[in-house]
Formats: C-alpha cells, structure tokens, sequence
C-alpha cells in the first residue's frame, strides 16, 4: 500500500484498489473498472484521467474530500478564502485539484457512486463558471462566442445561452457526494468578474498586473458619482465601447468595474497578487477592519465541502 501519489501517477487504473474509512466502515473502490469499455464516452475518459492524473492530480485519490476547479485562480485564492471563513483546507484533509478547464466530467466518474459501484466514496465540490455565450442569428455555422452577463438577450441578432457549461445541471443535488457550484444565472460568467461584483471598491484588489488599474482605482474612489460620470472616463477602446453597449439600459455602477476588471486581468499572476494581499490582510479581515466578500458560490461550495 502507498501514500504517494508519485507512484499513483505512474500506475495505471486497472491496478489501483482505494481503501476509503468512512466512519467505522472500509470501503473498496476500483477506479479502473468505473470505465465502460465498450462506451466510447467512457473510453475517451478513462484514456484522459489515465494521461493526466500526474503527481499533482493523483492527490485527489488521498484526500478526505475534493474540491475540483478549473483554473490556477481559484487554486490559489480557495486556501485564503477559506481561512476567512476560520477553517483549514489542510487541516481538513482536502485537496484542491485544477484540472485546467471543463473536463469535469472524465474525473467525476472516479467518483460518481450512482453511477458505478466501483467508483470512490468521497465528497467532491465541483467550482466552475457559467460562462455566457451568443452567436450570431445571421450566420451561417457561426460558433458562439463568451459575453457579459448583461448583454443576454439585448440583441435579437443573436441567439444566447446564459450558460456554455454543460455540467452545471447534472449535479445540483446538494445531498449527494457531488455537488457543482456556479455564479447565478444571468448576473455571473467568470471568477475574476464574480470577485469584483461584489467587491466593487475594494482597491486591493487592483494588483500591480492589471493593466487598467489607474482607471479601476479612480471608479472605486469615486463611486458615488452618477453613473454617466464615471462611464465617460474608461475611454473608447473596442472592448470598453462593448461594455457601454451593454450597460445602457441597466447603468449598473458594480457591472462596469467587474466588466472591466475582466477585460484586462491576468488571471494567474493576479490571482498570485491578490493571494498575497489577502494573506497580508486576514487578521485585519477578522477583526472587521478590512472588507472583502468571498463570491457567494464558492462560500458555498467550501462550507458545504467541509460539513
């Protein structure tokens, strides 16, 4: 028997056994055999959790519980947020696992218990975004192509989907051992503009990466202007010109800065920063003297991963 996933990682499937203590009961599972061979679904998964469940990735097999996500931002940013919230990822035993991007669905066979008698027992929290799309009506074969969450439905030359992410429906079912959290529908779309959705002014979040801080920081110090003060100060590149489009009928002061915020973060060494930041400040956090709010999905997600 191992505890090292360098060894994991090197093996293959059909020759791991996973002993899991849930309670006062050992339970077997036998990742290799959750594949139907004979599904080609199945088969393309197998080959893909086989290929990519190195040393990093081969930890979900050890840990407690799991939380799955699909970007290096929200892998760096889940320890602090969840310290925030006085608890402990390590000290619970949990594992976050970037599987870089929305191939959720090839690892939670290893977990799906509904699904195969074979798969692990454990709690798995998917965190993953909505990811807004259109496409153009008038287009023949046109692809759709990422939009802001404001922008759904405005036009009726293009065809919407408040959600890209096929995932986000099968498993909602906060009773059984896998759970995905997203932002809200028709309010969310990424992380990064989740994040400065609901902290709007907090100016510590303007990292030295951003490449429009000076016009995010002069937005935040000047909030209460009325919006048409502060739309005319973010200028008339393609992508601004867009958010102004979009923004029209609803004005919403906390939209632009989150528009913004996206249009020009760069997501794994902002992520980085703001993780310092935040470490910096958790004492001032939980003493109250320093304002942040967690996005409210990935709350959830963490406090129900750790019941």
């Amino acid at each position: 028997s191992t505890h090292s996933p360098n060894i994991t990682a090197a093996s293959k499937l059909d020759n791991l056994i996973v002993l899991n203590k849930e309670k006062d009961e050992i339970e077997i599972a036998y990742p290799g055999r959750v594949f139907d061979l004979k599904n080609k679904d199945d088969k393309v998964s197998k080959l893909y959790v086989e290929r990519y469940l190195d040393v990093t990735k081969s930890d979900m097999l050890f840990a407690k519980r799991i939380i799955l996500v699909e970007g290096i931002s929200e892998q760096l940013l889940l320890p602090i947020f969840t310290r925030y919230l006085k608890r402990d990822l390590v000290d619970s035993h949990v594992t976050v696992i970037n599987i870089g991007g929305r191939y959720f669905s090839h690892f939670l066979k290893l977990f799906d218990r509904e699904r195969s008698e074979y798969a692990i027992n454990k709690r798995v929290a998917v965190i993953t975004d909505l990811d807004p799309v259109r496409k153009k009506k008038s287009i023949k074969d046109a692809r759709y192509s990422s939009c802001y969450p404001f922008e759904l439905n405005k036009d009726n030359s293009y065809e919407y989907k408040a959600t890209s992410n096929d995932i986000v429906d099968l498993y909602s079912d906060r009773k059984k051992s896998i759970s995905v959290f997203t932002q809200e529908k028709n309010i969310g779309c990424t992380f990064e503009y989740e994040l400065l959705l609901y902290n709007f002014t907090c100016k510590e979040l303007i990292v030295p990466s951003i490449s429009n801080k000076e016009t995010l920081l002069y937005l935040m110090d000047n909030y209460a202007l009325e919006y048409e003060e502060l739309v005319a100060t973010i200028g008339d590149s393609k992508g601004c010109k867009r958010i102004k489009k979009g923004l029209e009928g609803t004005k919403n002061k906390a939209q632009l800065i989150a528009a913004l915020y996206l249009l020009n973060v760069s997501k794994a060494e902002s992520a980085q920063e703001i993780a310092e930041v935040l470490y910096e400040k958790e004492a001032d956090y939980l003493k109250s003297s320093f304002v942040f709010m967690i996005p409210p999905y990935i709350e959830e997600a963490i406090k129900w991963v750790l019941e």
